[in-house]
């Protein structure tokens, strides 16, 4: 029996890239001997052998060939070689309460992998919460730290991360990194495997970041990372990630972080995944950040466990997939995390107050450092700017009264009715250097202040409500403020989606493995639903699937011990 149609046959009839998969070892290896022996038909070709694939880069002559193909015993499908595109469609963002919040992937029968920092009004800055020596809201969430105690951290565990790179000098990545491959036909520079986007390797930290100033990154810290550059910037092909999944079952890995998905099946790919599970390892992939109640693939293949997000409140992400396949969630909202050096920002900002006085003597002035965050979109500033600061309400074009003197100054408005950005533009019509945004409470998030992914002339930062309050008052009162602006390289930053959900899981199985190595794939999904946190305040159980992630409780099932 043949996996063929007609509509499948027309469409590689078209195609110079697909795979086929055959049903049989004793099958597999005559058909690859007939392949090989007849390069000028169908090119060049790249056998799997754990997989009983092959792959084609450029069929040469299909309409000949593809119906020889069809009639050979053994071949189960045939399929063309599929992309997953990234790239932003800006059509498609959303904005909420002056960010642009919503950063959805073009969809050509592929998935999604979110770019930086994807928000809401209410989340929190998981960065903000870090204390010296001390860990993130997010792990203590999932009690990583407890578990580490124990003197558990995921040694001799080996975790491959399937994205879109890694900068593998990173300091909080390179002690763990084991061995790196690119499986993207490019040449790019500096080096084959390296992370232009960001998102593998913010996903690397986040599974086993080492700490960074005592501040705690990673689930399983001493892990072994194997990294598959499998998204280049023509997407994530099926060939690549076959590929990638030869690899891992060679390398007989532990886990595979999977942190994209694509609302299309794939036979090919869910033959590869079977083949992973029963080689023993455990599959973890993203449900999707389309807000659907259908969850992407690989994760809704029944071998894969599958992670949708949820935000600081307990509550489902509102870009979280989610259905009766999900298993479980993982904080997901602004999670802090390494980035390629220099891909990240940080911003500093430093008041100085004067008060005004007859007697120069009596004057008194206070320099004050005020904690604030800036966007993706703000100019990286090798020298802060600095000026006086004038208030200009809520930043709208009617705010800058003809009297108010911008020209040359720091303007500082409040969060709220228009987008940051419009904010921006009013400030720069009138000759601002810089914006500052007060937000409406004590918290500190990062965002997207472009649309289309451009940087704005000025800085754009953020300071806390209090802070703001507090300059504000001084204001009114009279005193003078001048406000230096910095916004910076850093080699950290806050990102949001089902694909930073995801390595939390996979960090706790690592833990859990390195706890007790002989766990198989089906005992850890069983453990880690049975150990989950319900979330009382989800009304509907297929939004968070069996609840939260929960290292600690999951670490007391396998050991049969009693939970804290």
């Amino acid at each position: 029996m043949f996996l063929f149609s007609v509509w499948l046959l027309g469409c590689l009839a078209e195609a110079s890239s697909y795979v086929m998969v055959a049903r049989d070892a004793h099958r597999f290896w005559p058909l690859v001997q007939w392949l090989e022996a007849r390069p000028n038909q169908v090119g060049p070709v790249t056998v799997l052998p754990n997989l009983k694939m092959v792959l084609f880069p450029e069929f040469r002559n299909p309409k000949h060939v593809l119906p020889l193909l069809q009639k050979m015993p053994g071949v189960v499908t045939l399929e063309p070689n599929h992309f997953r595109y990234w790239r932003i469609k800006p059509s498609r963002l959303t904005t909420v309460d002056g960010l642009v919040v919503t950063w959805s992937a073009e969809d050509f029968g592929g998935g999604t992998i979110l770019p930086f920092n994807l928000f809401r009004k209410k989340e929190v800055d998981f960065k903000a919460s870090f204390h010296e020596g001390d860990v993130s809201s997010a792990l203590r969430a999932i009690r990583a730290d407890w578990v580490w105690s124990k003197g558990y951290q995921g040694q001799n565990v080996r975790v491959l991360v399937l994205d879109t790179g890694i900068d593998r000098d990173h300091p909080a990545l390179s002690p763990n990194i084991e061995k790196i491959r690119n499986f993207v036909m490019d040449q790019q520079q500096p080096y084959a495997e390296f992370d232009h986007h960001g998102h593998g390797t913010h996903v690397a930290g986040i599974i086993g970041g080492r700490p960074w100033k005592g501040y705690s990154i990673g689930v399983a810290p001493r892990v072994r990372l194997l990294v598959g550059r499998v998204c280049g910037t023509d997407g994530c092909s099926l060939h690549s990630l076959l590929s990638a999944l030869e690899w891992a079952i060679a390398e007989k890995v532990d886990i595979i972080n999977m942190s994209y998905g694509t609302p299309t099946a794939s036979v090919s790919e869910e033959m590869a995944l079977k083949e992973a599970y029963q080689h023993g390892i455990t599959l973890v992939a993203l449900a999707g950040n389309e807000g659907d109640s259908e969850l992407n693939y690989p994760a809704a293949y029944k071998e894969v466990i599958a992670v949708g997000a949820i935000d600081e409140h307990e509550e489902r992400a509102n870009f979280s997939n989610w259905g009766s396949q999900l298993d479980l969630v993982a904080p997901g909202v602004n999670i802090w995390s390494a980035v390629p050096q220099g891909m990240g920002r940080e911003a500093e900002v430093m008041v100085r107050i004067e008060a005004w006085s007859d007697h120069p003597e009596e004057a008194k002035t206070t320099v004050k450092h005020v904690a604030a965050s800036t966007f993706l979109g703000t100019p990286k500033l090798d020298l802060p700017v600095e000026g006086g600061v004038v208030f200009a309400g809520l930043g709208r074009p009617q705010d800058f009264r003809e009297d108010l003197e911008v020209r040359g100054q720091v303007v500082l408005v409040d969060r709220g009715e228009i987008f940051f950005y419009e904010k921006a533009e009013a400030a720069m019509e009138r000759g601002a250097i810089a914006l500052v945004v007060v937000n409406d409470s004590d918290r500190l998030f990062s965002g997207a202040l472009t649309r289309d992914g451009s940087v704005l002339p000025i800085p754009v930062t953020m300071i806390r409500n209090s802070d703001g309050r507090w300059l504000k008052e001084l204001l009114q009162k009279g005193y003078r403020i001048t406000m230096s602006v910095r916004t910076f390289a850093g080699d950290y930053a806050g990102m949001s989606g089902t694909s930073m959900a995801t390595p939390f899981v996979t960090g706790v199985i690592a833990l859990l493995k390195s706890a007790k190595p002989q766990l198989t794939p089906a005992e850890i999904r069983n453990v880690l639903k049975r150990s989950a946190r319900p979330l009382n305040k989800v009304a509907d159980p297929y939004e968070v699937g069996a609840g939260l992630v929960d290292a600690a409780s999951a670490f007391c099932v396998i050991l049969a011990s009693s939970c804290p």
